[in-house]
């Protein structure tokens, strides 16, 4: 059926001519005014009711409509004229898709989506606030400007029905998680059944979901034709993941090789809900790491195709995001505490780390490692170690007993045999009492009031991942008011020159003691540029990785 809720001077048009016959449409014209979102609440009521829409389902439809009407009524317009925004509404079996179109300003929002981080909506550009929440609560988005008008169409994909849980439970992303715990984070996914030949991506298409194969198999080829030797996606398996990490187009075909089933995740959901679950994220890499095995056996058999070239540089690629999507956003700990820290990434793909969190009302983690090895593999013991150290350190465990758990479960799960450095440190804020445990890393340097740095004598332990038998020793120390605490990489210690000599401990600390830096940046910078100029153009051949923090708190309690 159809049902138009106002009286506009021209009929809203239904874009596909088959709508109709296969669902149930409602339209409603409004004027470009804030109060005309009442009209649009009512009518919404009516909808939701009428179709009896699931709760999720209803939620997301109120939510993308107000959202996109909102923004077009507050940004789409330079003019004080009346101006019709029109919307539609079509309810499918397996979908309820949205489309919102008007005269006015080009704009296209799918263009607009990372302006707003998931994490950052409250420094979101104009209308990047409503973008993010219509791409995290829908399926797909598409955005074209047809006759003058902008029109952007949103699929909201119903809920898998319970009868597919069993099946999307036995994939391998969500080995032994419960179907209840998976029912509502699936609200927003698709099941799409696909035939033998039919193209799931190609190279160019813009892909933003994680596509789990639930029944059948997958082929991947460079050509349509698959005349190249590809690789297989069995049941289990998944595709679409480089794309969702690195945001760039696919690079191949994907095709369907016999008639299959697909749960398709969207990468909102993916990265804002299942991956915070750490036995998911597990899994996940787990599912990674299988991907970069078969691939490599693949690229053995076929060192002079362009498929293996292709494939391993986007591999590398994906690496370096991994790398750099695991390290933290925002370092503020307070008026207490002043910290810098950042990454100068090499050419090729290191295994540095860092992260700061807090554990408790007034105490901070500050750590720092660097993984053994490079590339895929260093990413992904790295995600591992990171997982580990914040469902560790939250436990409130005593920090020693937490970095034995943490190196414990690194052996068991080592196929790759590697290893990590790793300091791990607990600072109060309130007390300025720092305690630290060091897994064989580079000694933490400590500036006397910013001024006489030395290294502190770094307590008992050696390498994780290295032997299950390990144990760790902790150090403690009280800082005072302008102390300054140097947590850092090999990178900066081991930089060479052109005439392949170290920068070494002694320059570094020289560096330091310059003159008192005016903050944890300027003082950071002061050691890229002395790295800078001691390599003299020599190629930086290893991450260099600094955390700064300088304590503005009150005299210790020690």
């Amino acid at each position: 059926m159809q049902r138009q809720h106002s009286a506009p001077s021209t009929p809203l048009e239904v874009t596909d001519p088959e709508v109709s016959k296969e669902a149930q449409v409602e339209a409603l014209v409004i004027g470009n005014r804030l109060a005309e979102m009442s009209r649009v609440e009512t009518w919404l009521r009516e909808i939701t009711i009428a179709w009896a829409l699931p709760d999720q389902v209803a939620f997301a439809v109120d939510l993308v409509i107000n959202e996109a009407v909102t923004n077009v009524i507050n940004h789409a317009f330079r003019d004080s004229e009346r101006h019709e925004i029109r919307i539609a509404v079509r309810n499918r079996d397996d979908a309820v898709e949205i489309e919102v179109t008007d005269d006015g300003v080009a704009f296209d929002p799918i263009t607009r989506l990372e302006v707003a981080p998931a994490d950052d909506l409250e420094h979101a550009d104009i209308g990047g606030r409503g973008i993010q929440l219509i791409r995290r609560f829908s399926t797909d988005q598409t955005y074209e400007r047809v006759a003058g008008r902008n029109r952007l169409r949103v699929r909201i994909a119903r809920p898998p029905v319970r009868d597919d849980l069993d099946l999307i439970g036995r994939h391998a992303l969500f080995a032994g998680m419960e179907s209840t715990i998976l029912e509502p984070l699936l609200a927003g996914c698709e099941m799409r059944s696909v035939r033998a030949g039919e193209i799931i991506l190609e190279p160019g298409q813009i892909n933003r979901h994680l596509h789990l194969v639930l029944e059948g198999r997958l082929e991947v080829h460079l050509d349509r034709l698959g005349s190249d030797e590809g690789f297989v996606i069995e049941a289990g398996e998944c595709t679409g993941e480089i794309s969702v990490v690195d945001c760039r187009p696919a690079s191949a075909f994907v095709i369907a090789s016999m008639p299959s089933r697909l749960l398709l995740l969207p990468e909102a959901i993916l990265w804002d809900e299942l991956l915070r679950i750490p036995r998911i994220a597990r899994n996940f890499m787990r599912l990674f790491a299988d991907r970069m095995r078969a691939r490599t056996q693949v690229m053995q058999q076929a060192l002079e195709q362009r498929l293996r070239y292709e494939h391993l540089q986007r591999e590398w690629e994906v690496a370096r995001e991994i790398q750099l999507g695991m390290l933290p956003r925002r370092l503020d700990l307070g008026p207490e505490i002043e910290i810098d820290a950042g990454m100068t990434a090499a050419q090729e793909v290191g295994g540095d780390f860092y992260d700061v969190f807090p554990v408790g009302p007034d105490e901070y983690c500050i750590a720092i490692g660097d993984i053994s090895g490079k590339g895929m593999p260093a990413a992904l013991f790295m995600v591992r170690t990171l997982t580990m150290l914040r469902s560790e350190l939250l436990l409130g465990q005593p920090i020693d007993e937490s970095l034995r758990r943490i190196n414990r479960r690194l052996c068991a799960e080592n196929p790759t045999s590697m290893f990590a450095t790793l300091v791990i440190a607990l600072i109060d804020k309130r007390t300025g009492v720092l305690r630290y445990v060091n897994a064989g890393h580079d000694p933490i340097l400590l500036g006397d009031r910013g001024i006489d740095y030395r290294a502190l004598p770094p307590p008992r332990g050696i390498l994780v991942g290295a032997s299950e038998e390990a144990t760790y020793e902790v150090a403690c120390v009280g800082l005072r008011p302008g102390d300054v605490l140097v947590l850092y990489t090999d990178g900066v210690t081991e930089a060479m020159s052109a005439d392949r000599r170290l920068f070494t401990l002694d320059r570094l600390l020289e560096c330091l003691s310059e003159q008192p830096a005016r903050s944890a940046s300027a003082l950071a910078d002061r050691i890229k540029a002395a790295v800078k100029g001691f390599e003299a153009g020599a190629r930086q051949s290893d991450d260099l990785t600094l955390v700064i923090l300088r304590y503005r708190g009150q005299q210790p309690l020690v």
